[in-house]
């Protein structure tokens, strides 16, 4: 027992000593929910020379009175997956500051995401499964990270940056010989040679909130904001007469743990 005494305020004083947050190498990796999104104009109705995709048109109005027919989306559903990263991470002291609570970090990263968005319209009456979609992103980031409380045993704040690389995406089977097959109904000239385009450049957004707690574990909450569409049937390279195919993930909330050396 009385070692035991001894030994708790010895043990103390060692958690005490711990940096909050230095410089470092970090892995992380978290779970992932957002919205993927499909959008196509051929199954759209042309009303007075304006195409409207389906069950909207010119009286398709918000309680303001405002057309909203441009933000009708085809489909959409949840798109859950995971997400890796690993990179370093640099903290400064500022002028004048008492801790170095101003940071800079850089990584590569590596997500993964399914969807399933339901029926999809069809001219097969055969048809009648669902558009399943499948993403996956990589590519390097850069984030500024600064902590609002900096202790010698924790330290919490925010972060925000941009990542830069590519997106690939993949449909199941029959969704994929189903949009084929509406293309040329629609215009039996098409050529879709080539097609589709799995893969597209991408840029995204992220910021949210951060966590290090005993030197080595953090934990983020954020949010990825891709700022860019895969043409999955371009329009203009497709010569299919304007027609397409596009996939996007709107967005993507996160919750991840990362563990720095």
């Amino acid at each position: 027992m009385r070692k035991f005494l001894l030994g708790v305020p010895l043990a103390l004083g060692v958690v005490g000593s711990l940096t909050a947050e230095e410089n470092g190498v970090f892995i992380g990796a978290g779970y992932q929910v957002g919205q993927g999104r499909m959008n196509t104009n051929v199954y759209n109705q042309t009303i007075d020379g304006v195409s409207y995709p389906p069950g909207t048109g010119p009286d398709y109005k918000n309680w303001q009175g405002t057309n909203v027919s441009w933000h009708a989306k085809y489909a959409n559903g949840a798109m859950n997956g995971f997400g890796f990263l690993i990179g370093q991470k640099f903290f400064f002291k500022l002028p004048h500051a008492k801790t170095k609570w101003l940071g800079v970090r850089y990584y590569g990263f590596l997500d993964y995401g399914f969807s399933d968005l339901g029926p999809q319209l069809s001219v097969d009456p055969i048809y009648d499964g669902n558009v399943r979609l499948s993403m996956v992103a990589y590519g390097i980031g850069a984030d500024i990270m600064g902590n609002f409380i900096d202790r010698k045993n924790a330290s919490v704040g925010v972060f925000g940056g941009f990542a830069i690389g590519g997106n690939a995406w993949q449909v199941n089977k029959p969704t994929l010989d189903a949009w084929k097959e509406a293309i040329l109904h629609a215009d039996p000239n098409a050529k879709l040679g080539g097609l589709p385009h799995h893969g597209n450049f991408n840029v995204w957004l992220n910021f949210g909130f951060r966590t290090n707690i005993y030197k080595h574990n953090g934990l983020e909450l954020g949010v990825k904001l891709p700022m860019l569409v895969n043409p999955f049937f371009p329009s203009k390279s497709a010569n299919t007469n304007w027609l397409y195919y596009s996939l996007k993930r709107d967005y993507s909330v996160y919750l991840r743990y990362l563990y720095t050396f």
